[in-house]
Formats: C-alpha cells, structure tokens, sequence
C-alpha cells in the first residue's frame, strides 16, 4: 500500500512542478491577468453593452407592468367572487326567512316577549350582517357596492335588532354583538339611504 502511494504523491508533485515552470516562463500568473485586463476595450462592445442594459431594462419594466395588471386582475376576481359569496349567503331561504319573521313578527313587539325561536331568527339576522361589515372593514367587500344593494334591509333590520343588541355585554376587545352592523348602517345612512321601519 504504501508504494502505490508514494508513486501517486510522486504523480502530483510533478504535475505541479510543470505547472509552476509554465508559469515562471509566461512572466507569472499576475502578469497573464494584468495582461487581459489592460487592454482598452473596443467601442463597439461598450455600444452593444449600453444597449443590451437598455433592452433589458426595458424588459424589466414591461414585465413588471404585466404583473401588475395580472395582480389587478385577481384582485377584481377575488373581489366577484366574494360578492357573489356573501349575496348567496344572504339569500339563503332561512336566510331570508328570518328577515320575513323580522320585518312582520318582530317589529315593534317587545323584548321581553321575544320567544327563543324569535331570538334565535334575531341572532341569525345580525350575525349575517355583522359578518358583512367586518368583511366590508377588512377590504374583502366593496363597501359602496354592498351598502347601495342591501343598505335598506340593513337600516330596517337594525333599527329591529337594536334592543336585542344592547342586551349583550362587549367582549375582552371591547367590541359588542352587533358593532360591525351598526357600523354598516352608519354607512347607508351616509349614502342617503333610509327605511321606512
């Protein structure tokens, strides 16, 4: 074993001798770089150069421009999407049953005679639009949109809810059952619209 790796080491100390000699002869390995590197470079190559820099340059730019349209363009289907997401949420049949219960049931009746299943109706008819406003807060729905179809039903089913509401206490963050609808129909009434309840 030993002799195959003497003649081995033997192997590379000569390939390195060469190497050493070849660079002795050529002045040194820092004179063969010097010698590449102070040449003047040719006018035309620092043109082709500017303008390659331009094109991708402007490359870059283009492409730039084409993710920007492309992120607008998922942002509106997002945007579709989420509409068409909540105005099927809203017009669900227990959905819109319970707004029926709402407008002719509850309306003007008392609190304190509210039967369970009439308060269950009321929690299923705030709970939908308190979900609305906090998606219209958080930028997932567009509040003008949203305010200018259902802004009526809105108003009127506030202004039935809102004794039902004051019934429960603000959690740990301050915010009560109902804030997020209340904060919707300040909207509608900004927007001018109004109710007949």
């Amino acid at each position: 074993m030993r002799k195959i790796s003497d003649v081995l080491n033997r192997k590379r100390l000569a390939s390195c001798m060469v190497y050493n000699s070849k660079i002795r002869r050529s002045g040194g390995l820092i004179s063969l770089l010097l010698d590449a590197t102070i040449r003047e470079p040719d006018m035309d190559v620092l043109q082709s150069q500017l303008w390659m820099q331009i094109a991708s340059t402007i490359l870059i730019a283009f492409t730039f421009l084409v993710y920007v349209f492309q992120l607008r363009a998922v942002r509106s289907a997002s945007t579709a999407q989420n509409i068409l997401a909540v105005h099927t949420f809203l017009q669900q049949p227990d959905v819109r049953e319970a707004r029926r219960i709402l407008y002719t049931t509850l309306v003007g009746k008392p609190i304190n005679f509210w039967t369970d299943e009439e308060k269950r109706v009321a929690s299923l008819v705030y709970g939908t639009y308190d979900l609305a406003g906090m998606l219209i807060k958080s930028g997932f729905l567009p509040k003008a949109f949203f305010v200018n179809n259902f802004g009526e039903n809105i108003i009127k089913s506030y202004n039935v809810l809102e004794p039902f509401l004051r019934e429960f206490p603000a959690n740990a963050t301050g915010t009560k059952c109902g804030d997020h609808m209340k904060w919707l129909r300040d909207e509608a009434l900004r927007y001018g619209i109004t109710s007949n309840i």
